[in-house]
């Protein structure tokens, strides 16, 4: 329904509703008066707080919106875990790194084939090939 067609719609039932209050008497007149008063300064006042909130177009945008921020949400936590993890890997290489400089092994030892081969039968931890 378009904004024309509800400010049409809503002029009928206006004068549909005021042709049949003719019936009534004075003070019921006067109740239904005051209630549509009051209805529509509360209206009014709902549309200057939010002037967007009644409108299709923000209702539309609105699910695109809370989905964007989720996403984004959920990137930014993909992001700092792959970070973390690379902070972590660094720094664990970073101490291998300094236990091979503060060795006595001079670090072509760690070059030579026959030391590498050596340790790897020696490791306990290495599995037999």
């Amino acid at each position: 329904m378009s904004h024309f067609d509800e400010e049409e719609f809503a002029l009928r039932l206006r004068q549909k509703l005021d042709a049949g209050t003719e019936q009534f008497r004075p003070q019921l007149t006067e109740r239904l008066f005051q209630a549509r008063r009051t209805a529509l300064a509360r209206h009014s006042d709902k549309r200057s707080v939010f002037p967007l909130v009644g409108s299709s177009v923000l209702a539309a945008v609105l699910p695109r919106i809370k989905l964007a921020m989720m996403t984004a949400g959920l990137c930014a936590g993909l992001a700092g875990t792959y970070f973390w993890h690379l902070h972590d890997e660094a720094a664990s290489l970073g101490e291998i790194d300094s236990a091979l400089l503060s060795d006595e092994l001079p670090p072509n030892a760690y070059i030579d084939q026959g030391f590498r081969l050596w340790l790897e039968r020696a490791s306990p931890n290495s599995a037999p090939e």
